[in-house]
């Protein structure tokens, strides 16, 4: 075939070697180059489409997706995890990771055991369940390594009845219609020959060598640029992944508030890669030039997120495009980005960040309205995927002496608790939560006092001296009778209840003793027996 030449203008830039989270390592180029070619080559080849299914992570950090392949039997289902610790972390005796498909009036079914990296990476592809038409799934550590159902931790999970067989799907004449002209537009591109010896080439050469002109792949808007679409063309030589692929209706990254947008692999087995970020200038007039080292198969998915800062060690839960289907529709969920200061002021790491909806008390919320996150190194943390709607903040770090901030007991200043407002595919920033002083800890047991022996089912009060108003009830102790409990470091008073047994009070005042008050110095600890009476 006659080849065309084509005067172009090419932003380019090369990233050796990269560090992936599947710790792939090898050669990564990533090129853009403006108005190339528009002469196309070869038929086109049609790849089954793909739909994602985001789960809800359950542990500060992790997160999960699904993404379905249509076959004869109603569909293969791939999951994809990330940043999920190891089962032990969760349950001491825990040993193993098992995947979950659960029906209404059905028997839960395992579906198989989710093993990850040492980054907390995985995945799991496995066909439909028989007879399950619409379905849940779900991720849990289990102790047992023959459990028949789910009786461990809950990891991940999806909303209910979220994944249905999938044997195809119906478009409407004009989305159809919108679609063919789309895909003939960057076919066009991404079938177009570029004749040089230098990298473009060399990415050219490898997709024609490959059937087909090279595995086509489809990407789809998601949630943050949901009119965005996108056409690839991958292959794999001689262990390099070699990707030429062509966008449009991409937005600036500034106008959905990231800095840049980044291109990611998914592989069979959960392992995501690092392909590269794209330019920043002219994306949408662009050609993508990838080549990456380390890859055995053009069997992956590829999706594109939109950052908000750098280093990207892996990817967040905004995606701008993905190799799905449109059944998954975009959402208009929001974030939330802040830091927590301890006592002194100084970042604190390892936090626990709590948002509630405002119209909500901690005792009532689930998962659904519940989000978590923990913060890093340097005390910042980054809730993904939250409605829109006005939230309340707190923050704890137990081990440290920090008891979660939204409890009034310990509130000792205006920003202990932070409420603020999401809106829709935007990112609230500048939220700061600025802790109170370490509490003191009560360790101790509760016995009888006749017998000696521990009491159980025992709750206690702490009431502070300076406003009885202000007080904490403790669920039930333990089985063994001990409890150790975070108190503020000021007076209190305290009363002990059980079944059977007389209440009892541990620090009130009399003129006989005006001095009784129980006080725990910041930071520090103090024993406490507590002897009760039978009634």
């Amino acid at each position: 075939m006659k080849e065309s030449f084509f005067k172009r203008r090419s932003v380019s830039f090369l990233l050796i070697p990269i560090f992936t989270a599947a710790c792939f390592i090898g050669a990564l180029s990533v090129h853009a180059n403006k108005n190339r070619g528009a002469r196309a080559q070869g038929g086109s080849q049609s790849a089954p489409k793909r739909m994602a299914v985001r789960l809800r992570g359950f542990i500060p950090g992790a997160s999960g997706t699904l993404s379905f392949v249509p076959t004869p039997t109603g569909g293969s289902v791939r999951l994809t995890v990330l940043g999920l610790p190891a089962p032990q972390s969760l349950m001491t005796d825990a040993r193993v990771y098992f995947v979950w498909a659960v029906a209404s009036g059905t028997p839960a079914v395992r579906v198989g055991e989710l093993k990850t990296d040492a980054n907390g990476n995985g995945g799991l592809e496995f066909p439909r369940p028989a007879d399950f038409e619409r379905y849940s799934v779900l991720v849990t550590a289990e102790k047992n390594m023959t459990a028949a159902f789910p009786a461990g931790i809950m990891a991940l999970a999806s909303r209910g009845g979220a994944v249905t067989s999938f044997y195809g799907q119906r478009q409407s004449m004009n989305e159809a219609r919108r679609l063919r002209q789309l895909r003939q537009k960057l076919g066009q591109r991404a079938f177009s020959q570029h004749s040089a010896t230098d990298f473009y080439s060399e990415v050219d050469a490898a997709l024609a060598m490959s059937a087909g002109g090279g595995r086509l792949l489809e990407l789809y808007g998601d949630e943050v640029t949901p009119e965005a679409h996108g056409l690839a063309r991958v292959t794999a030589v001689n262990h390099k992944a070699y990707l030429r692929a062509a966008v449009t209706r991409m937005p600036q990254p500034a106008s959905v508030g990231a800095s840049i947008y980044v291109l990611w692999a998914a592989q069979p087995d959960g392992r995501i890669v690092y392909m590269g970020s794209l330019p920043n200038a002219d994306l949408n007039d662009s050609d993508i030039y990838v080549r990456v080292g380390g890859f055995n198969t053009n069997d992956y998915d590829l999706f594109i997120t939109a950052e908000v800062r750098r280093p990207i060690i892996r990817p967040s839960a905004r995606r701008a495009l993905s190799t799905r289907t449109g059944l998954d529709l975009p959402s208009q969920l929001g974030a939330i980005e802040g830091r927590v200061l301890d006592g002194s002021g100084n970042p604190l790491s390892g936090a626990t960040v709590t948002a509630l909806p405002s119209n909500m008390n901690a005792v009532g919320a689930s998962s659904s309205t519940l989000y978590v996150a923990r913060t890093d190194a340097e005390g910042k943390f980054y809730i993904s995927d939250i409605a829109p709607g006005s939230y309340k903040l707190s923050a704890a770090k137990e081990d440290e002496g920090y008891p979660r901030s939204s409890i009034p007991l310990f509130t000792t200043g205006a920003n202990a608790t932070q409420t603020t407002t999401v809106e829709p595919q935007r990112i609230t920033t500048g939220v700061t939560i600025q802790l109170g002083p370490k509490a003191g800890r009560l360790v101790g047991k509760i016995v009888d006092a006749e017998t000696g022996q521990a009491v159980a089912d025992a709750e206690i009060m702490i009431v502070r001296a300076d406003n009885p108003m202000n007080y904490h009830i403790t669920g039930p102790n333990r089985p063994g009778g001990d409890f150790q409990i975070l108190v503020p470091p000021v007076p209190l008073q305290i009363k002990v209840t059980a079944p059977g047994y007389q209440d009892l009070y541990l620090g009130e005042s009399s003129a006989s003793a005006p001095s009784r008050l129980i006080q725990v110095a910041s930071g520090a600890a103090r024993e406490l027996v507590v002897s009760l009476r039978r009634r």
